[in-house]
């Protein structure tokens, strides 16, 4: 959307002042300059001056175009757009080309000093680019009153630009200020594109609405209580503030705040105060403004407000409880009150306190049902139980009742055998606990009785091998059982391993002959290698008593080991050693050391040993921080401590001097000053114009102010005239005028411009596919070709082309010749001929409305529809329907 408004089109300069007094108050806001991206414009606006495309105006008429030929490419004003930035800045407050504080954009030229002859101003809003913006102010799809923004661009009577852009309340706000300046400041200075804070004077008329928001809508607060109020946003509605970019516009100035009951709650330095109960409401004005907005102020006593209260502390059936209120508005006042003891509350059934055991009485009572209350009722007895006993498996018994745990060690009978016992099974004897006391013991046991076992006889004996022990065969005397088992007095005898000399051995007992391959162990170290001496490992087969060993020799060690001794460290003074190389396991000497050379010395950072001075050097001593030993050096004298004691200043024409003095040693000491010369000024110096002669200026000195050369007088300009405008067009009719004005003193001139010649007999136009040729200049046209494809034809009674009202007359013969697919026609009020042939082999032509009456038999005839559709029908005016049936006699009239 396009958001643009123009005032005034081309603001000529200077206007009369604003006669009403404005009271001005200044308005401070933040903005973001974009100048970077305004300065862009320039080009989009020379790009349109000097494009024959792009360089024209609607006129007045709306169908006539102004071309602005031979326009100039502006220049940039860095002036101007100091100008324009002001204005961007304005018009974000007040859209409008009225600036806030009254008056236009010439008043901000006045205020900055600057000389011009015209000027003008376009202003938008809401564009974010700068294609954006110069788009909307090209106005290409406009009408001539649209256009004020482009004749602006397009208009010759300037020859610079200046262009603001800011960026305030979410909206983008753009002005171009053009001039003709004869000077031209071209002086470019960075682009800022900074965000600043601004002042911009506005007409306190123009404030409608303050708007202040606090950072709460509402304040609460007891009596002698303080609080902090801070001012969240300050707003205000100014007369033509653009709001799309919403309502009220932000500003940074601060209001002055008040209380408006001082005896309910008081306001300093932004802490609110109360002071007794009741409502007040804090006030904000600015620019003599009083806010829209108050935010409700409310001060209580709280020994008024108290809520129902809530139990902090419950009472117990003999302590009392507490109660805590707090205040229902402020809720952190609060005041406790007591609540009385319940008293004990004791329940109908009993409960056991003491238990009753196998062989003790319990006891049991009512107890107090109040929460966390123990106590109870005078307590009575409940019977003992008596043991209920339980075999524990071990000889023993325990009691099962809950909580008893009493034992007894059974007592036992002398038991009677159950089961009697085998050789390989044993039989088993059962016993019963005779045990009464405090209940009697039901417990009894089983016990086994040994099983007799076999009774075997020897029957026969195998002897012992080298790997099997003796075996024994016998059978049992009771049952017939035999047995066969190792002969553990006769052990397996173990083979008697021989040393094969091949990895392997042989067992030498008779009739065994069982060969294994040897398997040695890691083996152990018999001798130990040292630094130059081989050692010895010997290693073992782990085979079952086999006997064999070998044994492997051990290389040296080397001298592995190794130290330095006899070192030596060096100093400032004395050489040092680097020390002998040992084996420290045999103690051989390896490698001798070698010399090392002395330190430099190591020089401390000096001591003065004597102040030099202005007249005199001094020395300093350095100390070496290893060996002590010293070293002097001298110290340069010091500069002269001068102090001017007489001084003459140079003039333009005279050198000055110096003396000065050294304080130290009153050492004295002239120095010359060289005469400045002139600094050359002009005085008296004023520009030749159009009207009066101009005067180069008087040459004085700017220091002594003497005359150094008179000015010389200059003639008066030459008038320097524009390109013309066309101020008044010519016209068939009349004639024009072109207005030149002189771009340095503002005079014009007018030329007249001829009437325009109308077009000659047979000129040809085509509207809307239809051909017309005049046959009367500037009056008359003939229809004399008409599209083929078209169905309905309204020949018009006239026809408006460049400027020019022609009558249509006549319809030329073959204006519609072979157009098979026309069915009807309308023929208007100003034909006064048609020609034969006008319509010859239009086969499907059925209707024609004619509504002239001018037709006569010698302008028209049937002739004219040759071979037209058989059902042909002419419509005609009723008044000539006798005479037309006549014209077109043998064809349907009606």
């Amino acid at each position: 959307m396009l958001l643009l408004f123009f005032i005034g089109g081309l603001i000529i300069l200077p206007q009369k002042a604003n006669a009403d007094e404005v009271e001005a108050v200044p308005v401070s806001i933040s903005v973001k300059y974009g100048q970077t991206e305004a300065r862009t414009i320039l080009d989009m606006i020379n790009e349109a001056r000097t494009n024959s495309e792009h360089a024209w105006y609607w006129n007045k008429d709306d169908t006539t175009k102004t071309f602005c030929t031979d326009l100039k490419e502006l220049e940039y004003d860095y002036d101007l757009e100091r100008v324009a930035m002001k204005r961007a800045a304005e018009i974000a407050l007040s859209y409008d080309h009225e600036r806030p504080m009254g008056g236009y954009a010439w008043d901000t030229y006045k205020q900055e000093n600057i000389s011009y002859r015209y000027a003008g101003e376009n202003i938008a809003a809401g564009q974010t680019t700068a294609s954006q913006v110069n788009f909307g102010w090209r106005e290409d799809d406009k009408t001539y009153a649209g256009q004020g923004h482009r004749r602006n661009m397009l208009s010759s009577d300037y020859n610079c630009v200046g262009i603001g852009h800011v960026y305030y309340n979410r909206t983008h706000y753009w002005v171009e200020v053009f001039a003709y300046r004869p000077e031209i400041n071209t002086t470019e200075i960075p682009a800022n594109d900074s965000i600043k804070t601004v002042s911009v004077s506005v007409d306190k008329k123009k404030i409608k609405k303050v708007d202040v928001t606090f950072d709460q809508d509402a304040y609460s607060l007891r009596i002698g209580e303080n609080t902090t109020s801070a001012i969240k946003e300050t707003e205000i509605a100014v007369t033509n503030f653009w709001s799309l970019g919403g309502e009220l516009a932000p500003v940074l100035d601060t209001p002055v705040v008040s209380i408006a009951d001082s005896s309910v709650a008081s306001y300093d330095n932004k802490t609110l105060s109360g002071l007794k109960e009741g409502t007040t409401k804090l006030t904000a004005t600015l620019y003599g403004v009083t806010s829209s907005t108050s935010p409700l102020v409310s001060v209580h006593d709280c020994k008024n407000h108290w809520d129902t209260g809530k139990v902090t502390k419950k009472p117990t059936c003999t302590e009392p409880g507490e109660k805590t209120f707090t205040c229902s508005i402020c809720r952190k006042t609060t005041k406790k009150e007591n609540v009385p003891a319940t008293g004990h509350n004791y329940a109908s059934a009993w409960t056991t306190d003491i238990a009753a055991t196998c062989e003790k009485t319990g006891t049991e009572s009512r107890h107090c049902t109040n929460e966390n209350c123990t106590a109870t009722t005078e307590p009575r007895s409940i019977a003992a139980l008596g043991h209920n006993w339980k075999d524990n498996g071990d000889e023993t018994a325990i009691c099962t009742r809950n909580g008893c745990k009493a034992t007894h060690t059974h007592a036992w009978d002398s038991g009677t055998i159950t089961t009697e016992p085998t050789c390989t099974a044993q039989g088993e004897r059962t016993y019963h606990c005779i045990y009464e006391e405090n209940g009697i013991c039901t417990a009894t046991k089983t016990e086994a009785v040994k099983k007799l076992g076999h009774r075997y006889i020897l029957t026969k004996r195998d002897k012992p091998t080298c790997e099997s022990d003796g075996i024994l065969y016998g059978k049992c005397s009771r049952c017939s059982k035999t047995i066969t088992q190792q002969d553990t007095k006769n052990p397996a005898l173990g083979h008697d391993w021989k040393d094969n000399g091949d990895g392997t051995a042989t067992c030498s007992r008779e009739s065994c002959g069982k060969k294994h391959t040897h398997d040695l162990d890691s083996g152990t170290t018999t001798v130990e290698p040292t630094c130059t001496a081989a050692g010895e490992k010997e290693y073992c087969c782990i085979y079952a008593n086999c006997p064999y060993k070998k044994t492997e020799s051990l290389k040296a060690t080397g001298h592995k080991n190794k130290e330095t001794r006899n070192y030596k460290k060096p100093t400032c003074q004395e050489e040092g050693y680097t020390g002998d190389i040992y084996c420290k396991d045999c103690g051989i000497l390896l490698s001798s050391g070698k010399v090392t050379k002395k330190y430099d010395h190591d020089w401390d950072s000096g001591t003065v040993t004597k102040e030099a001075t202005c007249t005199e050097e001094g020395s300093k001593t350095y100390t070496c921080e290893n060996c002590g030993a010293t070293k002097t050096i001298d110290i340069q004298k010091t500069a002269h401590n001068y102090k001017i004691t007489e001084q003459k200043n140079a003039t333009c024409t005279e050198n000055g001097y110096l003396i000065s003095v050294c304080q130290t040693c009153n050492d004295r000491r002239k120095d010359e000053i060289v005469a400045k010369g002139h600094s050359k000024g002009i005085k008296n110096k004023k520009l030749a114009t159009c009207k009066a002669e101009g005067y180069t200026g008087d040459t004085y000195c700017r220091t002594c102010n003497t005359l150094l050369e008179e000015g010389k007088v200059l003639p008066k300009l030459e008038h320097q005239w524009n390109d013309g405008t066309v101020t008044k067009r010519a016209t068939y009719e009349t004639a024009g005028e072109l207005t030149y004005r002189c771009r340095k003193c503002a005079v014009k001139r007018i030329i007249s411009i001829e009437k325009l010649a109308y077009p000659k007999v047979g000129t040809s136009y085509t509207i809307s596919g239809n051909e017309y040729k005049v046959s009367k200049p500037g009056a008359e046209v003939i229809l004399v070709r008409t599209s083929k494809t078209t169905k309905n034809v309204t020949v018009p009674a006239q026809i408006y082309v460049q400027g020019i009202t022609y009558k249509v007359t006549s319809i030329g013969a073959k204006a519609f010749n072979n157009n098979k697919n026309l069915t009807k026609v309308t023929i208007g009020t100003n034909i006064i001929k048609i020609n034969s042939n006008a319509f010859f082999n239009c086969k499907n032509l059925k209707t024609v409305t004619i509504k002239s009456v001018l037709l006569t038999t010698k302008t028209a005839s049937k002739k004219a529809f040759k071979n037209a559709h058989k059902k042909l029908v002419i419509q005609v005016p009723k008044k000539v329907k006798k005479n037309y049936t006549k014209i077109f006699k043998g064809l349907k009239v009606k």
